[in-house]
């Protein structure tokens, strides 16, 4: 069972409370990519704080998260 690490793969408290459970250790990999811009896009004009024009990041959600 991978439990995955803390938020960005710092050592912050949520991984060292995962890290107790195993020695064991993997490495750390993250891709950001959009499969759909067209679709993303869509997304991110149905949401009420872009609509605005605001350009809003948080870098953790996409912006259609963002509420």
């Amino acid at each position: 069972m991978h439990l995955g690490g803390g938020l960005g793969a710092v050592e912050d408290s949520l991984f060292r409370f995962k890290s107790g459970f195993s020695e064991r250790r993997g490495n750390f990999a993250v891709w950001d990519i959009t499969i759909d811009q067209e679709v993303f896009d869509l997304a991110c004009s149905r949401t009420p704080a872009l609509q605005s024009g605001d350009k809003l990041e948080n870098g953790f959600f996409p912006p259609y998260r963002l509420a």
